[in-house]
């Protein structure tokens, strides 16, 4: 069961899945991973769930043109199969680049899982729903994974730009807290890991 150990996650940000699933399948076999977040899949309804499959592992998969116009984007996870989980329909049904499914830890405890994407070309509209479903998801336990384009946020003092304050003060009154520390992108913290 899940909580007897620690989970493993992994993120990636990959900018086109397709032509690197083998690579992803490799390491996720050899570093035993539980659970693996995936943003910037750049899928579409033209590419098959079993073309990006990993076995031994659930997919929860939301394709930027499933909600959209455009290309690229697109957020996945992948699941252990020794792990209960199922789909967080409420969250999954938002106008936002993200994915989200729940872990059943014990009979009466759970965990919200997700992945998201915030494009730095997104709609007003888009980002409220964005901040919407991760204020809900930090209703519970939570883990989520993304790049949120943010570079401006020091995280280890909290200062920021004008544009990250309303992210910033999401996490902060959400009771989430922001694991990455070295940057993930050029001299960038823009890949991160929060939890609740």
């Amino acid at each position: 069961t899940a909580h007897a150990h620690t989970l493993k996650c992994l993120f990636v940000n990959a900018r086109g899945l397709i032509s690197k699933i083998d690579i992803l399948k490799t390491h996720v076999y050899e570093m035993g991973v539980d659970i693996v977040g995936v943003a910037e899949t750049f899928l579409n309804d033209d590419v098959p769930s079993a073309e990006i499959s990993i076995e031994g592992y659930t997919m929860y998969r939301k394709d930027r043109c499933n909600f959209k116009e455009g290309k690229a984007g697109g957020v996945l996870l992948y699941i252990r199969n020794e792990i209960i989980s199922y789909a967080f329909q409420e969250l999954n049904n938002s106008q936002s680049e993200s994915v989200w499914c729940k872990l059943k830890v014990d009979r009466n405890d759970s965990v919200t899982i997700g992945v998201c994407y915030r494009s730095q070309v997104l709609s007003d509209n888009e980002l409220s729903e964005l901040f919407r479903v991760i204020k809900r998801a930090s209703e519970d336990n939570a883990l989520i994974m993304g790049d949120f384009n943010y570079p401006k946020i020091n995280w280890d003092t909290l200062d920021c730009d004008a544009s990250s304050l309303a992210f910033r003060d999401l996490l902060l009154d959400s009771y989430l807290f922001q694991h990455v520390r070295q940057p993930t992108r050029l001299d960038n913290i823009l890949d991160l890991v929060i939890s609740s």
